[in-house]
């Protein structure tokens, strides 16, 4: 059957998971949870192998496997009866609620999980935390010319409904980041906190591949006039960003992720040119985290940025001696 989308209490009711821009003193506790909202998600839930004689768990040939028309849901799982069934969906941030892809028996699958692993745990992220992405010896007055300043403070102003003075200390590639909701014209909503909600509700365990402290190490790699160009590139070209941004979501909803990664890098040039950092080591270190958490059956999610090329998780876990097949969502 074709693809549904599954907004139960569990999605329709967690308001966390709406981006909504704060205003003054709510500001501290949303800019947190906005933050997550803009991050690549993954999340690892155990699922147990099938029973000896399972027909779904009889293997497949690679050529039978490479015939298979690709997914953003992927199984994994070592060759032989009773090995732990793993899961790994790619996800995309930010999404409009009415767009996210989730479909009901992809919630099932969840349910025969014990754990949902993140990328970073939101209770990591304090104050201390993000500290890590303030701006060293300098703010963004300096960084800026004036003309440039006052661009930018009136485009916060429109997209954010605060000046830009409230980053004036933020790395202004985190500044983008945020401002990447301005891309959308509905209301945001993320798979990280719909996966954070359905494990509050369900009371199953969180954990996290790596820490805020990791992820701002990419952050830190890219030189501050190097940020300054890409937030105002932005700012300054928002209407091709927006239309980019549409068809790289479009290309999302077709549901294949080499092509999605292909038009990432095409679309976002920085993203290519610090793609070692922000991909690459990444995904060396989270496959170690993912090859703990696979001894029993876990459900993964992912930005779908992580999961294709030859540094991809998926080619990585093929590597490792894991079968690896897309699992069609519209099947479920």
């Amino acid at each position: 059957m074709k693809t549904q989308f599954f907004f139960s209490e569990i999605i329709k009711t967690n308001e966390a998971a709406t981006c909504q821009m704060p205003l003054s003193s709510n500001w501290g506790s949303s800019f947190f949870h906005l933050f997550l909202i803009i991050m690549a998600t993954l999340v690892v839930i155990p699922v147990y192998g099938q029973e000896n004689g399972d027909p779904d768990n009889a293997p497949m040939t690679e050529d039978e496997l490479a015939a298979l028309p690709p997914s953003l849901l992927y199984e994994f799982a070592m060759e032989g009866d009773g090995q732990p069934k793993n899961y790994i969906f790619g996800t995309f941030s930010p999404m409009s609620k009415n767009e996210i892809l989730f479909p009901e028996a992809l919630a099932m699958k969840i349910d025969q999980t014990f754990k949902i692993v993140l990328p970073i745990h939101p209770n990591e992220i304090d104050s201390a935390a993000f500290a890590q992405l303030n701006l060293k010896d300098t703010t963004l007055t300096e960084l800026l010319s004036e003309t440039d300043y006052q661009l930018l403070d009136t485009f916060a102003k429109q997209h954010l409904n605060t000046g830009i003075d409230t980053f004036n200390n933020l790395q202004p590639f985190a500044i983008m980041d945020i401002l990447k909701t301005s891309l959308l014209d509905s209301e945001v909503k993320s798979y990280d906190n719909i996966l954070l909600d359905y494990a509050d509700r369900s009371g199953k365990e969180v954990l996290a591949l790596e820490t805020f402290y990791e992820y701002a190490e990419a952050v830190n790699e890219i030189p501050l006039d190097e940020q300054v160009k890409i937030l105002m590139d932005f700012v300054k070209n928002h209407k091709k960003q927006k239309d980019q941004y549409r068809q790289i979501l479009e290309t999302y909803l077709a549901q294949n992720p080499e092509v999605i990664f292909e038009r990432m890098l095409e679309y976002q040039p920085y993203l290519d040119e610090y793609r070692d950092g922000f991909i690459d080591q990444k995904n060396f270190r989270w496959l170690e985290r993912i090859l703990e958490l696979a001894q029993e059956p876990a459900f993964i999610a992912v930005g779908v940025e992580h999961l294709s090329g030859e540094m991809g998780l998926l080619q990585q876990l093929r590597q490792n001696g894991y079968i690896v097949k897309p699992v069609s969502l519209d099947d479920l």
